[in-house]
Protein backbone atom coordinates (compact mmCIF):
# COMPACT_ATOMS: atom_id res chain seq x y z
CA UNK A 1 0.00 0.00 0.00
CA UNK A 2 3.03 2.21 0.40
CA UNK A 3 3.23 2.55 -3.64
CA UNK A 4 0.06 4.28 -3.40
CA UNK A 5 1.56 7.38 -1.98
CA UNK A 6 2.75 8.55 -5.36
CA UNK A 7 -0.76 8.90 -6.82
CA UNK A 8 -1.90 10.20 -3.80
CA UNK A 9 0.91 12.93 -3.77
CA UNK A 10 -0.33 13.48 -7.51
CA UNK A 11 -3.51 14.29 -6.75
CA UNK A 12 -2.95 16.35 -3.77
CA UNK A 13 -0.70 18.91 -6.11
CA UNK A 14 -3.17 18.61 -8.71
CA UNK A 15 -5.67 20.24 -6.02
CA UNK A 16 -3.14 22.61 -5.02
CA UNK A 17 -3.13 24.08 -8.91
CA UNK A 18 -6.79 23.92 -8.91
CA UNK A 19 -7.02 25.61 -5.59
CA UNK A 20 -4.64 27.99 -6.88
CA UNK A 21 -6.61 28.95 -9.86
CA UNK A 22 -10.13 29.23 -8.20
CA UNK A 23 -11.53 26.12 -9.32
CA UNK A 24 -12.98 24.46 -6.52
CA UNK A 25 -14.61 22.17 -8.34
CA UNK A 26 -12.52 20.29 -9.46
CA UNK A 27 -10.33 21.08 -6.56
CA UNK A 28 -12.68 18.98 -5.37
CA UNK A 29 -12.53 16.59 -7.44
CA UNK A 30 -8.94 16.02 -7.42
CA UNK A 31 -8.96 15.57 -3.68
CA UNK A 32 -12.01 12.81 -3.95
CA UNK A 33 -9.80 10.76 -6.48
CA UNK A 34 -7.68 10.26 -3.54
CA UNK A 35 -10.31 8.82 -1.56
CA UNK A 36 -10.93 6.69 -4.87
CA UNK A 37 -7.34 5.30 -3.77
CA UNK A 38 -8.38 3.30 -1.01
CA UNK A 39 -11.31 1.34 -2.86
CA UNK A 40 -10.13 -2.32 -3.56
CA UNK A 41 -12.52 -2.77 -6.62
CA UNK A 42 -11.33 -3.14 -10.79
CA UNK A 43 -13.11 0.02 -11.82
CA UNK A 44 -11.41 1.89 -8.83
CA UNK A 45 -7.94 1.29 -10.31
CA UNK A 46 -9.43 1.84 -14.31
CA UNK A 47 -10.99 5.53 -12.88
CA UNK A 48 -7.58 6.42 -11.38
CA UNK A 49 -5.45 5.74 -14.31
CA UNK A 50 -7.69 7.38 -16.04
CA UNK A 51 -7.72 10.34 -14.23
CA UNK A 52 -3.90 10.55 -13.46
CA UNK A 53 -3.58 10.54 -17.28
CA UNK A 54 -6.35 13.51 -17.40
CA UNK A 55 -3.80 15.46 -14.88
CA UNK A 56 -1.24 15.16 -16.79
CA UNK A 57 -2.28 16.24 -19.63
CA UNK A 58 -3.80 19.31 -17.51
CA UNK A 59 -0.04 19.96 -16.18
CA UNK A 60 1.22 19.24 -20.31
CA UNK A 61 -1.41 22.09 -20.63
CA UNK A 62 0.00 24.04 -17.52
CA UNK A 63 3.84 23.85 -18.79
CA UNK A 64 2.81 25.17 -22.51
CA UNK A 65 0.93 27.71 -21.28
CA UNK A 66 3.38 28.99 -18.90
CA UNK A 67 6.46 28.56 -20.90
CA UNK A 68 5.08 30.32 -23.97
CA UNK A 69 3.76 33.20 -21.52
CA UNK A 70 7.04 33.71 -19.88
CA UNK A 71 9.34 33.52 -23.06
CA UNK A 72 6.80 36.25 -25.00
CA UNK A 73 7.68 38.43 -22.01
CA UNK A 74 11.23 37.45 -22.17
CA UNK A 75 11.45 35.91 -18.65
CA UNK A 76 13.20 32.91 -17.37
CA UNK A 77 11.26 29.94 -18.20
CA UNK A 78 13.97 27.41 -17.47
CA UNK A 79 13.04 26.59 -13.62
CA UNK A 80 9.68 26.49 -14.97
CA UNK A 81 9.55 23.90 -17.12
CA UNK A 82 12.07 21.49 -15.17
CA UNK A 83 9.63 21.87 -12.31
CA UNK A 84 6.49 21.21 -14.29
CA UNK A 85 8.25 18.88 -16.29
CA UNK A 86 9.28 16.79 -13.07
CA UNK A 87 5.44 16.91 -11.89
CA UNK A 88 4.59 15.70 -15.45
CA UNK A 89 6.88 12.73 -14.77
CA UNK A 90 6.02 11.68 -11.15
CA UNK A 91 1.93 11.88 -12.04
CA UNK A 92 2.70 9.56 -14.87
CA UNK A 93 4.55 7.55 -13.37
CA UNK A 94 1.95 7.09 -10.32
CA UNK A 95 0.09 5.57 -13.44
CA UNK A 96 2.56 2.95 -14.13
CA UNK A 97 2.71 2.36 -10.39
CA UNK A 98 -0.53 0.82 -10.33
CA UNK A 99 1.39 -2.08 -12.48
CA UNK A 100 3.33 -3.52 -9.32
CA UNK A 101 1.42 -7.12 -8.37
CA UNK A 102 0.71 -5.93 -4.64
CA UNK A 103 -1.50 -3.10 -6.06
CA UNK A 104 -2.91 -5.55 -8.55
CA UNK A 105 -3.97 -7.91 -6.68
CA UNK A 106 -5.50 -5.10 -4.09
CA UNK A 107 -7.45 -3.66 -6.53
CA UNK A 108 -8.40 -7.32 -7.74
CA UNK A 109 -6.54 -6.99 -11.70
CA UNK A 110 -4.14 -10.53 -11.59
CA UNK A 111 -3.84 -12.43 -14.09
CA UNK A 112 -7.31 -14.55 -14.52
CA UNK A 113 -6.10 -17.53 -15.41
CA UNK A 114 -3.23 -17.79 -12.82
CA UNK A 115 -3.13 -19.61 -9.62
CA UNK A 116 -0.07 -17.23 -8.59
Amino acid sequence: MGWLVLPAISFLLLAAHFLRDGHWPMMLLALGSMGVLAVPRPWAAHLIRVALFAAALVWLDSLVSMATMRWTMDLPFLRLSVILSAVILLTVGSIFVLAHRRLQSFYGLGSRGSDR
